[in-house]
């Protein structure tokens, strides 16, 4: 026999997981904090010289660390280290042109899932050529999905709660019309992450989207500002 939907234990909404709890917009209240795994210098002097080595599996380089190996590929994205694959594919014209057309339009993650190639490889090219990844058109609400490894509808709730302010691409803060898309910015989501930052989980954010916005956004910078003393 089918059992009865049960409601969530902070809204009215009913649940469509039989062993949950809380509906997906109230669950983040009750997350847990989870681990920060603080990167020095000389873990990624040892992440440089055995990634690029022959000890180059995540795997083996997370148990010298203690960490997971997700840890390990993310920040070899981000510092845009390769293993040298046995297989090398050479970047064809065609490949090369994409990247100037949607670098700094389209993150990291999509170029790389449309290319066939992965995120170091995409990462290291765009620095050979000296061309910025950050957004610069703002991002639309399947690119929040890759951000934060959400779906849309954490997104939807977070928009309707008032925690994430966007535009409507055409419309501003009004649709123009009725699939009038989402726009955000990166002064806008720097304030999401400020304000609410357990409001998503942190080991399921894009790692190298997230340290491009708040390292150059300058959110560190604006933290140590407001711990200065006042004259």
């Amino acid at each position: 026999m089918r059992r009865p939907a049960r409601g969530c234990g902070d809204c009215p909404r009913k649940l469509t997981q039989p062993y949950a709890r809380w509906c997906d917009d109230c669950r983040w209240r009750h997350r847990g904090k989870q681990p920060i795994y603080i990167w020095t210098p000389e873990k990624d002097a040892i992440l440089k010289a055995k990634y690029e080595g022959r000890d180059g599996i995540p795997a083996a380089i997370a148990a010298t660390f203690g960490w997971p190996s997700w840890v390990i590929k993310k920040r070899a994205a981000l510092l845009g280290l390769t293993a040298c694959p046995k297989n090398r594919r050479a970047w064809t014209p065609e490949e090369v042109r994409f990247l100037e057309d949607h670098a700094g339009t389209r993150l990291v993650a999509y170029i790389a899932k449309r290319l066939g190639r992965s995120i170091t490889s995409v990462v290291l090219k765009l620095k050979h050529m000296h061309i910025s990844r950050r957004i610069r058109e703002g991002y639309t609400l399947r690119d929040l999905e890759l951000c934060f490894g959400v779906d849309h509808h954490a997104i939807d709730g977070w928009i309707r709660r008032g925690l994430l302010r966007g535009r409507h691409r055409h419309g501003g803060e009004q649709r123009a019309f009725e699939r009038d898309a989402w726009q955000f910015t990166d002064e806008g989501l720097l304030g999401f992450i400020r304000e609410n930052p357990t409001a998503f989980e942190l080991r399921r954010v894009d790692q190298t989207w997230f340290m491009d916005l708040v390292l150059a956004g300058g959110l560190l910078r604006a933290a140590e500002i407001s711990k200065e003393p006042a004259a």
